[in-house]
This record gives structure tokens, C-alpha cells and sequence, in this order.
């Protein structure tokens, strides 16, 4: 298109109407179950970019941020027109009775469990960048925050998982979570505190997790040693954890009648 636009006669205004009524709409179909990054979408749109500059008279250096601002020519961007269709498609699934809303729900559930997740991801989303899970739902979860958008669910979605405070999900760094996700999932492995000590002050060494689960081999992992440079007081001389992470344990309390079914306590005792 750009090429045949090249040697026509075009004000900038039907070259404005052309890009934000015609391109940017069938773009925006023909990719519809697919995420486009940022960076992509900004190539794609490089050469009615050019095009444009180029019909105007203008430096080819010149910013971008002048043909997007709201007070020139308010150039529609591929990349949030992209997103907002994409949230707006996933909302109306989300709420659909029938079989689509089933099967999107479905697949809420088990990103959940690829991503080795302890809440629903639309509740609960721990990555802030694509992570590149060839997800589109994954990847729009990602980017969402950038847009001030979310999601309000109800509680019965959360489908919590509880054992623990700290979640490996958002201490290790994103990429080395990805990679270790096939081991963690072995080891059910969710919280950190699954490798601390009973009175939470030490963190566990490899052999010693070793003996909890014997299936386990003797090689330590990167995700286990990327976590004792970030628990650990001293990794190389100490187990101690750092102050941060050590959560105050209490034993657990139980309620006399379990014990003592014809228990009477006194009024106001």
C-alpha cells in the first residue's frame, strides 16, 4: 500500500484517514488471536511512518510523538489499539454463558497451573513484561498495568493455593522462573518458606531437601542457588536468613470441643 501511495496526489488528511480507518482496522482482524509486542508493531507501521514524512516535506528524523499527540494529526497506535481490543474481547468471553465463556475460564485454569500459579491470573498477575509463553492471554496480562487496566472478579475465581507468605513467583527473577518451571512443579514447590527451617530462621541446603523427597538428585539447581544470594544473611559462610524474609511462627491453635466434646465453658469466661 505504502508503495502504491508513494507517487498519488494525497493530502495528509486522506493519508491520516487511510491509516486510522483502513490499516489500523485490518490489521487490528487479521491478528486477532495474536499478541504484538510493542517493538513489532512499531515496525510495522515504520513505513506508512516514512510515507507520511515523506508526502509532507518533513525530516525523517523528526519525532514520531508529533504525528500521535492529540493536537496535530492524532495518528492511531497499532500497539494500544491492539490491547484495548484484545481486553475488550477477553472481558465479553469472560462474561459469556456459553460455551466460549466456558473454554476461556477453562484456559484462565490452566495458565494457572502451566505458570505454577497460588491464585487466579486475572486476580493475581505477577509478571510485568511478555514472557514469551506464545500465550495471548498470558502476554495481555502482562502488558495491562501499562494501560491502567485490570480485572474485578468475583471470589469464587480466585481458586487460592495457601502454605506459605512469599511466593518463588515473585522473588525469583521472571526469566529463571520460566526456565525452572518443570522442576519447581516436580518438587511442589510454590513458597519459599517451604525451604525454611521449622522456626523459619535458616534455609534448608540441598541435601537436606534431598532426604524430604528422595526422588530428587543430588544436582543443585540454578533456581535453588539464585535464592540463597537473596534469602541468605551470608550464603557462603551461613544459612541465616536475611530479616526480611523471617516470618514469626506460631503453633497451632486448636478449639478445646475437638478435644473435649461435653466441654461447658461458663458465660462470659
Amino acid at each position: 500500500m505504502c508503495n502504491t501511495l508513494k507517487y498519488k496526489k494525497v493530502t495528509d488528511k486522506q493519508l491520516l484517514y487511510v491509516f486510522n480507518a483502513v490499516v489500523i482496522p485490518h490489521l487490528e482482524y487479521r491478528s486477532q488471536l495474536v499478541f504484538l509486542s510493542e517493538d513489532l508493531c512499531s515496525t510495522l507501521m515504520a513505513p506508512f511512518r516514512k510515507l507520511f514524512k515523506h508526502k509532507l516535506n518533513l525530516n525523517q528524523c523528526i519525532p514520531n510523538a508529533i504525528m500521535n499527540t492529540n493536537l496535530l494529526y492524532n495518528f492511531y497506535s497499532l500497539y494500544e489499539v491492539k490491547v484495548h481490543s484484545m481486553f475488550t474481547n477477553l472481558v465479553c468471553l469472560l462474561n459469556d454463558p456459553n460455551l466460549a465463556g466456558l473454554t476461556t475460564k477453562i484456559r484462565i485454569r490452566q495458565l494457572q497451573t502451566q505458570l505454577h500459579l497460588a491464585q487466579c491470573p486475572l486476580i493475581d498477575w505477577p509478571f510485568h513484561s511478555p514472557i514469551q509463553l506464545k500465550d495471548n492471554i498470558a502476554d495481555l496480562l502482562s502488558v495491562l498495568p501499562q494501560f491502567n487496566l485490570s480485572f474485578k472478579c468475583d471470589s469464587s475465581w480466585s481458586n487460592l493455593i495457601q502454605g506459605g507468605v512469599h511466593l518463588l513467583v515473585k522473588v525469583l527473577p521472571s526469566p529463571l522462573y520460566i526456565k525452572s518451571l518443570s522442576s519447581l512443579k516436580f518438587q511442589r514447590i510454590m513458597f519459599v518458606e517451604q525451604l525454611f527451617s521449622y522456626d523459619s530462621i535458616f534455609m534448608m541446603t540441598w541435601q537436606d531437601r534431598c532426604l524430604i523427597q528422595p526422588s530428587i538428585t543430588n544436582h543443585v539447581p540454578k533456581w535453588f542457588t539464585a535464592l540463597e544470594v537473596l534469602l541468605l544473611l551470608s550464603s557462603p559462610t551461613s544459612r541465616h536468613l536475611l530479616p526480611r524474609w523471617i516470618v514469626s511462627s506460631s503453633p497451632p491453635t486448636f478449639p478445646a470441643t475437638i478435644f473435649f466434646q461435653n466441654l461447658r465453658i461458663p458465660y462470659g469466661s
